[in-house]
C-alpha cells in the first residue's frame, strides 16, 4: 500500500496538469452537492452516475473545490482497491495470490493514470471487489450477512459508472461456474442466501432504478450511442466489427492498449512487461483447470467486464478504451498473479528436486 499510494499521491497537484474535457463536468456536479442539490443522477452531458460526486464533496468543502481535490478523491479510491484486491485474491486462491494480485495493481500503469485521473471510473473496483468477495465468502460459509453485503455492495455498484452494469454478467457466470464445477449442490444449499442477496440489490437501486423509469432516455443515452445507432449509424458489416472489438479488448492487455492521452501512453498495452507474460501464464494455468475453485469464474469475470468496451459497435476505434475496460483489472491481476504463484511453485520443486538428486 505504501509503494501504491507514493505512485497515485505523488506530485498529484501537477500530475496529470490537463483538466481534458470531462474534468469540468466533474466540477459541476461536486458544486451542484455543495450547493445543497442531490441528484441521484447528474444529468449534464452525457449523464453521470454520482457516487463519486459525493465522495469528493468532503474533500472540496473541506479544501476548496479544485482540480487538485477532484484528484485527490479518486487517487484515494485508487488506494482503497489495492488492500480489497488483497482480501479477495487471498479468499480465492490464497495469501500467496492475494499479496501477488495486490501488489501488481499497485504498481500498474493503467491503475494509477486512473486514480490520479479525477474522474470516477476507478469508482467502480471497490464496490465491484467487495461484492465478489462477499458473494464467494457467503457462499463458502452460509453466512447470511455476508450475502447481504454483496447484494448492497453490488446494488452501490451501479451508482459509479455505467460499465458497472457488466457486473452482473460477470456474477451470472461465477454462479454458473459454481454449477458447471460440481457446486451446485452449494448455491441449492445458498438459495436464501442469493435471493436476499437479490432483494438487497434491489432495495439499494430503488432511487436510481426510480430515475431511470422516469429519465431513461437520459439514463442509457451514453451507453445507447455507443452500441446502437443512436449517434452515428452502424456498420454495415456488423459481425466483422464485433469480432474486430473482441480481438482489439482481448489485446489490450499485450499488445496495443487504448489510444487516448488523457486514460493511457497512448497505444501502451495495459499491462506491464512482466505482468502481461504473468497474465498468459495464469489464463493458461486457470483455462486448464476451469473446474478448480474459481477459476472459471475469475476468466469469466474478465470476459464480461471487456464488454463495455467491446460493445462500442458504433465506435470501433474506441476499442480499447482502458476506463470503459476498467473492470477486468482485478481479474487481470489475479491471472497475473496465479501466473506468478505456479512459477515460484515450479522453482521451489525444482529446487527441492535439485537438493534431493
Amino acid at each position: 500500500c505504501a509503494v501504491g499510494a507514493y505512485l497515485r499521491l505523488y506530485r498529484l497537484a501537477e500530475i496529470p496538469s490537463e483538466v481534458g474535457p470531462d474534468v469540468p463536468h466533474v466540477f459541476a456536479n461536486i458544486r451542484t452537492i455543495l450547493s445543497g442539490e442531490y441528484p441521484i443522477f447528474f444529468p449534464s452531458h452525457p449523464g453521470r452516475e454520482g457516487l463519486f460526486f459525493y465522495l469528493a464533496a468532503p474533500l472540496a468543502r473541506l479544501y476548496g473545490l479544485s482540480h487538485t481535490t477532484i484528484k485527490v478523491a479518486s487517487a484515494l479510491v485508487g488506494l482503497a482497491s489495492i488492500p480489497l484486491l488483497y482480501l479477495l485474491g487471498r479468499e480465492l486462491y490464497g495469501r500467496a495470490v492475494g499479496l501477488g494480485a495486490a501488489g501488481m495493481l499497485a504498481i500498474s500503469h493503467w491503475h494509477i493514470i486512473a486514480s490520479r485521473s479525477g474522474l470516477r471510473a476507478g469508482t467502480l473496483l471497490p464496490p465491484m471487489i467487495l461484492a465478489w468477495l462477499w458473494l464467494v465468502r457467503g457462499l463458502r460459509r452460509g453466512r447470511r450477512w455476508e450475502f447481504y453485503l454483496a447484494g448492497a455492495a453490488f446494488g452501490l455498484g451501479m451508482y459509479t459508472y455505467n460499465a458497472y452494469a457488466a457486473v452482473g454478467v460477470a456474477g451470472a457466470l461465477l454462479l454458473l461456474g459454481e454449477a458447471l464445477a460440481g457446486r451446485g449442490g452449494r448455491l441449492w444449499a445458498n438459495r436464501q442466501g442469493l435471493a436476499l442477496a437479490a432483494v438487497t440489490a434491489l432495495v439499494v437501486l430503488v432511487p436510481l432504478g426510480r430515475y431511470a423509469y422516469e429519465a431513461p432516455q437520459q439514463y442509457v443515452y451514453r451507453a445507447a450511442t455507443r452500441v446502437s445507432g443512436l449517434e452515428r449509424p452502424l456498420p454495415a458489416d456488423l459481425f466483422s466489427v464485433a469480432l474486430g472489438n473482441a480481438g482489439r479488448a482481448l489485446g489490450m492487455f499485450n499488445v496495443a492498449g487504448d489510444a487516448v492521452f488523457a486514460t493511457n501512453v497512448p497505444n501502451l498495452r495495459a499491462l506491464g512487461f512482466l505482468t502481461a507474460v504473468l497474465f498468459v501464464l495464469g489464463g493458461a494455468r486457470l483455462a486448464w483447470g476451469w473446474k478448480v475453485g474459481y477459476n472459471l469464474a475469475v476468466l469469466g469475470a474478465l470476459g464480461a467486464m471487456l464488454l463495455p468496451t467491446a460493445l462500442a459497435l458504433a465506435f470501433p476505434q474506441e476499442v480499447p478504451n482502458n476506463f470503459r475496460a476498467i473492470g477486468a483489472l482485478p481479474p487481470a491481476m489475479l491471472l497475473a498473479a496465479v501466473g506468478l504463484e505456479g512459477l515460484w511453485r515450479a522453482a521451489g520443486e525444482a529446487l527441492g528436486a535439485a537438493d534431493r538428486a
